[in-house]
């Protein structure tokens, strides 16, 4: 079976055959003030800003990214995390959906999935 009968059979178990998988958003170009929207599995959103990033860490042997701003530490595990973790550098993601692992398997190979988030709160609440 091929991946896009897959994911049209998992939409359809799902009730909604039109509707695509979540992907993750960047911005075209490299830029000063700009913000990332982390989405958890809940659909809970979480917004903060580039400038207080302050730290990235790629933990290859974890599959996880964790991410150390002024206010919060972001923990995020998954697959092909590395490329995502460039851009990162870069601030480039705009919109980072965290996904349930059984998508895992009918994405592209190249395509970060990040299957779990955990967003401390490390300054004011």
């Amino acid at each position: 079976m091929n991946q896009g009968l897959k994911l049209k059979y998992i939409q359809m178990q799902e009730g909604d055959p039109t509707k695509e998988a979540p992907k993750n958003e960047y911005y075209a170009t490299e830029g000063y003030v700009r913000n990332v929207i982390f989405v958890d599995l809940n659909g809970n959103e979480t917004f903060l800003n580039y400038g207080n990033l302050v730290r990235g860490n790629y933990l290859i042997e974890e599959g996880a990214i964790v991410l150390t701003f002024t206010s919060d530490i972001i923990a995020l595990k998954g697959v092909n995390l590395k490329i995502l973790f460039r851009e990162f550098a870069r601030n480039l993601p705009m919109l980072i959906v965290c996904q349930d692992v059984r998508y895992n398997a009918i994405v592209e190979k190249d395509r970060p999935i990040i299957n779990t988030m955990e967003i401390t709160v490390t300054g004011n609440k």
